[in-house]
């Protein structure tokens, strides 16, 4: 859990186009279900 929230702060800090927005979110979204998962 302690590296996604690591990993999402190092992406804020980095410039993104919408589609990388878009791309993140859906990425996010599959690591948060796979960690509920468990």
């Amino acid at each position: 859990m302690n590296l996604l929230f690591i990993y999402w702060d190092e992406c804020i800090d980095t410039e993104y186009t919408p589609v990388d927005l878009k791309l993140e979110e859906i990425l996010t979204a599959l690591a948060v279900k796979k960690i509920i998962e468990k």
